[in-house]
């Protein structure tokens, strides 16, 4: 098989499993896999775009900030916004933290309107996850609407 053959949830997933056993693919895997990914942004969901830079992120890996790949990525994200779930929320932009990206203006606001129509599905991890990367991106404002629902959330998780 070529990284041509592979499907994006394929991609996510073979990276996902390879992260998680600690290992780094070789330079000319990362390099295919990369721009095959690239190529077929827009066939990717929303839980193959987080697991794929969730792994991306716990191997150490972090592609430049004008790379093709993470444009294409977060140009996806932000055409999906709308379809993910608060686990794909928190985990990609904790991934995107770890790399040392900041999302895209657009990026970011289709995200937060996201967490704030979702925001009674999020979990405590996920509230916590999401506004740690928001932070150590260096928001120092979120959107009123996310703070004011996330604030409610966590309210209504904490039993009070």
């Amino acid at each position: 098989a070529t990284a041509g053959d592979f499907k994006p949830q394929e991609v996510a997933n073979f990276f996902w499993a390879l992260a998680r056993m600690g290992v780094t693919p070789e330079a000319r895997l990362l390099e295919a896999i990369q721009k095959h990914a690239t190529a077929t942004a827009g066939a990717f969901r929303p839980q193959n775009i987080a697991n794929f830079f969730w792994a991306l992120a716990k191997m150490g890996i972090k592609p430049p900030a004008s790379s093709a790949l993470l444009e294409a990525m977060q140009r996806q994200a932000t055409a999906t916004a709308g379809a993910f779930d608060p686990q794909n929320v928190a985990n990609f932009f904790t991934a995107l933290e770890k790399m040392g990206v900041t999302p895209e203006a657009g990026l970011a606001a289709a995200m937060q309107k996201q967490a704030v129509a979702r925001a009674g599905e999020f979990q405590p991890q996920n509230v916590a996850n999401f506004f740690t990367a928001l932070a150590k991106m260096g928001v120092k404002t979120p959107d009123a609407g996310l703070l004011e629902a996330m604030q409610a959330r966590a309210t209504a998780t904490a039993g009070a």
